[in-house]
């Protein structure tokens, strides 16, 4: 679009909106080299292919963003002296640059990275509890690397000061584990944030929909998990159009025998399994109804290292 204005359209614009003259045309440019020279290596930062960089980069992206603002205060407050269309035109080329900062100033956020302006981390720390009969092989080649996992189970052993008399792997254990966030193991797709901590739980609307300050009701990081799991529980084979499959076969009448129990906890495994940001899943108690119903207790563990109970009747 800019590559098609004048230096004098340019410049009737900038008088139209209030703004001393240059400023839109050196907007303009600045962009257009920080998109070329900065924005390249701060994606390479954030997605882990380099250990650091400039804070120049930062420091630009801040000031473009800090003289968007000033341009569409002051676009908003001229904006009866917009008569032309192509004084709309540079309006919505403008809009588009700022709408770009913005999504460059959450960068980070897209890339699943550690936000820091500093240091690159490189990878995402959370706490595990294993299950009885799990030995840190099984644990390495789970969360941490699915080649090297019979040597990289050492690792987890001296970041956690235990040694093969200290581990039982018949009993719980409570570990802490370093996942790469360039690996695949750590590739969380269904979350669109940076991946610290409950973040890497992502947040949610609410099922039912409120509002909440003049816009759409949040869920916390907590409630995201507990009704991510409440939702694929009770999911049933037909109710996602974009994927007919998932979920668990309804059970029609009053033959529910040990047979359709293992087949709707298989089923309610595989869908389980469609969300990263949870683990494991197990069945606690089958509990018959009088009225034919089976009422199933299960616990689900996040990522978060958190167990999450809940029930449903089937």
């Amino acid at each position: 679009m800019n590559e098609n204005l004048t230096h004098i359209q340019i410049s009737e614009f900038n008088q139209k909106i209030g703004l001393k003259s240059g400023i839109i045309s050196r907007f303009f440019d600045d962009v257009l080299e920080f998109n070329e020279n900065k924005l390249p290596r701060i994606v390479d930062y954030f997605s882990g292919k380099t250990s650091e960089v400039s804070e120049d980069g930062f420091r630009m992206l801040s000031v473009l963003t800090e003289t968007f603002e000033s341009i569409e205060h002051n676009i908003d407050i001229n904006k009866n002296n917009l008569e032309k269309f192509l004084d709309w035109e540079i309006t919505d080329f403008i809009e588009d640059l700022g709408n770009e900062l913005y999504f460059y100033n959450k960068i980070s956020k897209f890339l699943r990275s550690t936000l820091t302006n500093s240091n690159y981390s490189g990878s995402m720390e959370f706490d595990y509890t294993t299950s009885g009969g799990e030995t840190l092989e099984d644990v390495s080649r789970e969360f941490v690397d699915k080649n090297d996992y019979n040597d990289d189970w050492v690792d987890i052993a001296l970041k956690n000061d235990l040694s093969e008399l200290d581990y039982d792997s018949e009993k719980s254990s409570k570990l802490k584990l370093n996942v790469s966030l360039v690996s695949r193991t750590s590739n969380i797709k269904g979350v669109v944030d940076n991946i610290v901590g409950k973040r890497v739980l992502g947040i949610d609307i609410q099922q039912r929909i409120e509002f909440l300050d003049n816009d759409i009701k949040t869920l916390s990081y907590d409630e995201t998990a507990e009704q991510s799991v409440k939702i694929l529980a009770n999911m049933l084979r037909g109710d996602n159009p974009e994927f007919e499959d998932m979920g668990r076969t309804p059970i029609v009448g009053a033959n529910k025998n040990s047979i359709i129990y293992t087949s709707t906890i298989r089923e309610m495994s595989n869908t389980f399994s469609s969300d990263d940001t949870l683990l494991d899943f197990s069945v606690t108690e089958i509990e018959p109804k009088e009225n034919s119903d089976v009422n199933l207790k299960f616990e689900v563990s996040t990522r978060a290292s958190q167990i999450l109970n809940q029930e449903i009747n089937i």
